[in-house]
Order: C-alpha cells, then sequence, then structure tokens
C-alpha cells in the first residue's frame, strides 16, 4: 500500500457523505471524525500533511461558497435542500478537524472546495498525494504523484482511464461533464444527443470547448452550434473560479 506525503479533503463531501449515511443525524460529525480517521491510518506516510478544504457554507450572500457561480447561472445548486442540522453538524465536525496535528482548514469567501485545489497542489510539488472527494471535478488533479480516492477505489491516471475511457486530465474530465451534466449541481444536459463514441473522439481531440465550438467538426456542427450557450454556460460553472 502506498503511503502518501499529503492528503487533501473535501471536507464537505466527507461530512455529507457520513451526514447522509446516518439515521441519527447529531451522531454525523462523529461519523465523519471517523472516516477522516481511517483515511489517515490507512493512507498517511511519515509527517503527512493534511488539508481540509472547505465550501464557504456563511449564509452571507457576499461570501456563500454558491453565490459567485449563481451570477454564471440562478439555477446553479438549486436542487439542493439541507436540513438545519447539516449547518452545525459541519461546524462541530470542523473544530474537531482543528485538532488534527499537522493540518490546516481552507476556506475562502465565495468558493468551493474544488476552488481552492489548484492553490494547494501549488504547495506540495511533486510530492505523493491523496486527493481525497467523491466529486469527479477532484480528479482533474491527477498526476502520476497524485491519485484520487472516491471512497470506493484510490485511482491512478492509468486507472482511471481504464474506467471512464478518456484521459484523467482537466480539460478531458470537464468537457465530458459539460456535455453531459452534473445533476448534483444541477447543471443540466445540453442534450446534444452526441452519441458516447463521438464524445470520446472530442475529448481525445485534445481541443478546449472554445476551440471546438470555433472549429468543430462536421458531423457534429449543428449539434454543437445549437447548442453552442448552453454548453459555454456548463463550461464556465464546472471551470475553477480564481
Amino acid at each position: 500500500m502506498k503511503l502518501y506525503k499529503h492528503l487533501v479533503f473535501d471536507t464537505s463531501n466527507i461530512f455529507l457523505r457520513a451526514f447522509n449515511g446516518i439515521t441519527i443525524k447529531d451522531e454525523a460529525p462523529k461519523l465523519a471524525a471517523n472516516m477522516v480517521k481511517k483515511i489517515i491510518r490507512e493512507n498517511a506516510g511519515p509527517k503527512c500533511s493534511f488539508y481540509f478544504l472547505c465550501d464557504n457554507w456563511n449564509s452571507n450572500p457576499s461570501t456563500n461558497f454558491v453565490t459567485a457561480r449563481k451570477s454564471i447561472d440562478n439555477q446553479y445548486k438549486a436542487n439542493r435542500t439541507y436540513d438545519p442540522k447539516v449547518f452545525h453538524g459541519i461546524s462541530v465536525f470542523k473544530n474537531w478537524l482543528k485538532t488534527i496535528p499537522n493540518s490546516c482548514i481552507i476556506q475562502e469567501p465565495q468558493r468551493e472546495a474544488d476552488d481552492l485545489l489548484l492553490g494547494v497542489m501549488a504547495k506540495t510539488g511533486n510530492d505523493f498525494v491523496l486527493l481525497v472527494s467523491a466529486d469527479l471535478d477532484w480528479a482533474c488533479e491527477m498526476s502520476r504523484e497524485r491519485h484520487w480516492f472516491n471512497f470506493d477505489q484510490i485511482f491512478t491516471p492509468s486507472d482511471f482511464e481504464a474506467k471512464y475511457k478518456y484521459p484523467a486530465t482537466r480539460n478531458s474530465i470537464l468537457l465530458h461533464k459539460t456535455f453531459r451534466g452534473d445533476k448534483s449541481d444541477n447543471i443540466p444536459n445540453p442534450n446534444t444527443r452526441i452519441k458516447e463514441e463521438d464524445l470520446l473522439q472530442l475529448i481525445l481531440s485534445g481541443k478546449t470547448l472554445p476551440e471546438i465550438i470555433q472549429d468543430p467538426p462536421s458531423s457534429l456542427r449543428e449539434a454543437i452550434v445549437s447548442h453552442k450557450d448552453r454548453l459555454l454556460k456548463n463550461w464556465e460553472l464546472l471551470n475553477p473560479l480564481f
């Protein structure tokens, strides 16, 4: 088993996984803490550092994590409702996280955990890193040294490509989600009716969405051009905010 120099956690993702998986909601912080302890025990190497990236749950619209993307699409995450116990529970969980040695909690106004990931990766260099989140967006940061754990499997880039049939790169992952949507965040499927094999060929071309729209393959031109506005909006929603 590989041991890592840095473990980077999607804090809300872990807590909500615990909260939704337990009947007694007041026990969710304890369950989430046990999940973190197990991941650390099984994957942390000597002198490992721990980063806990947090969505900004502040109710103030000027700082809340959905505000910036709602300016792009006011239906962003509109399908989500939260039990009031979530807000108390995640606060309790974050207070417990502060007790973990060699750790830091990172949260910024109007930012989701995904938006904070690039900044953390800049600090880890070529060290071995485990990215812990069920969110496919976190797989965008995979490399030879960085692996992704979705709570079921630890993926290397080659593992990812074997399962998903396209490369583990930011452009590839976000292109696929742009064309297929993301129900969890209420990002709609543009319904281009492009077949999966044709979408994979677009992804393997290595072009970004703006490049594809500028010069689409002739066989897909009508499908892409007629859904251009929704595709561009999805692309903007899915890319990190800086």
